[in-house]
């Protein structure tokens, strides 16, 4: 089976995570993509007032939890 995200997709499942992990809602997060050469795609991220940038594996996590948590796929 193959699924495919979009950046959309990608970011509910970053804010998803992140309000687990920070006890918040989903709704309170934000987030900014950005591209580097050297590192790829990342991400900051902002929830409860701290800033934390999410480099690929973070964002990879986030999609495992975000395909566990909310459409009930077993990784």
């Amino acid at each position: 089976m193959k699924i495919y995200f979009d950046e959309q997709d990608v970011a509910n499942a970053i804010c998803v995570y992140v309000a687990d992990l920070e006890g918040i809602r989903p709704e309170s997060v934000q987030i900014e993509f950005q591209f580097d050469e050297d590192d790829g795609v990342s991400c900051q991220v902002s929830a409860n007032h701290r800033n934390v940038l999410y480099y690929e594996q973070q964002i990879s996590d986030a999609i495992g939890f975000y395909l566990e948590e909310i459409h009930r796929f077993s990784s």
